[in-house]
């Protein structure tokens, strides 16, 4: 496994012949209520309801907290209200994509550190190089290896429950 910074290579592939492309990684504080812990937040966003529920089922057994929304547009509302810890997007949505829903979290200086990780079928350079150019830390194509996508998360956000 290889991760890169700036120029990328042709898309690389996992032992299970997963591809996915190394962006850039950062680092996230742990939420607190009362003084406690709480569990991550994680926000999962795509038009695909089996990949949704999937990824929510796994994510929740890991003990996160689970945001899902259907659209880009419903997504940023949900990012805006719930602020969570970590988002999973899809790129291709109907009303507003995956693209433009990075681009909004990375552009704003109080979400920017929050880690973005894109899912998706689209694999051609172009995707990923739009992808890189918008601040997303992560790019996983689809059909994607569950346990590659916990991994990911974990790297970034730690276990779901802090203890």
């Amino acid at each position: 496994m290889q991760g890169c910074r700036g120029r990328l290579p042709p898309p690389l592939f996992d032992e299970g012949a997963y591809p996915f492309i190394f962006l850039r990684a950062a680092k996230v504080a742990p939420a607190q209520k009362g003084g406690k812990l709480l569990p991550k937040k994680i926000l999962v966003i795509d038009d695909e309801y089996d990949i949704l529920r999937v990824i929510e089922e796994m994510l929740k057994k890991e003990g996160y907290t689970v945001i899902t929304a259907t659209n880009g547009q419903d997504g940023y509302k949900k990012f805006q209200q719930e602020r969570p810890d970590l988002v999973i997007s899809d790129i291709m949505m109907p009303i507003m994509d995956g693209y433009q829903v990075c681009e909004k979290i990375k552009g704003n200086p109080d979400t920017k550190d929050i880690p973005v990780i894109i899912l998706t079928v689209k694999s051609m350079g172009e995707d990923v190089d739009k992808a890189l150019e918008l601040k997303a830390d992560w790019y996983i194509t689809k059909p994607f290896d569950s346990k590659y996508l916990l991994k990911r998360v974990k790297d970034f956000i730690g276990k779901g429950k802090p203890y």
